[in-house]
């Protein structure tokens, strides 16, 4: 990700056509009640396009822990279940307001932090990899990617995940 300028831009939507199409990054569910069909991730070419897990699929690189999602605990057992199937990297997207049951349930776990910290300006939490910072009208919201070595472990997990 060396030709990035950071912090990155990365977009998240449930519905992928409306994300721009030169995005530099994507997150797209892959499994759930929005899950994208391979058609949805074959709109973006060129981007980084990073799956996100509501259900627990070890190929993901997020788990959306959040209300109607995952919870902290499902989230934990997640975390094991890569580790154990040496599948990195294992992120957590989550709330400020969820952020310490993430903590106390997944204590001793390694994994990254996706904060969600809806404030409509790029901002970095300490501890987070990136924070989403806002929603575009309900079309698509936003995010802050600030650590590139995250955004390279992604990048492995994807071609994984895509191949």
């Amino acid at each position: 990700m060396a030709n990035l300028v950071y912090p990155v831009t990365g977009y998240d939507a449930v519905t992928p056509g409306n994300i721009p199409a030169d995005a530099d990054v994507v997150f797209g569910y892959c499994d759930g009640d929005y899950a994208w069909k391979p058609e949805d991730w074959a709109r973006f070419r060129d981007p980084l396009k990073i799956p996100v897990t509501v259900l627990g699929n070890l190929r993901a690189t997020v788990a959306d822990c959040e209300n109607g999602d995952m919870t902290p605990a499902s989230v934990a057992n997640w975390i094991v279940r890569k580790q154990a199937e040496h599948l990195p990297p294992a992120t957590v997207y989550c709330s400020l307001t969820m952020r310490p049951a993430v903590v106390d349930a997944c204590r001793g776990e390694a994994y990254y932090w996706w904060a969600a910290d809806w404030t409509n300006s790029p901002h970095h939490l300490p501890g987070s990899v990136a924070t989403q910072y806002e929603d575009d009208q309900n079309r698509y919201d936003l995010t802050a990617i600030y650590d590139e070595a995250w955004l390279e472990a992604c990048a492995a997990a994807a071609r994984r995940f895509f191949a």
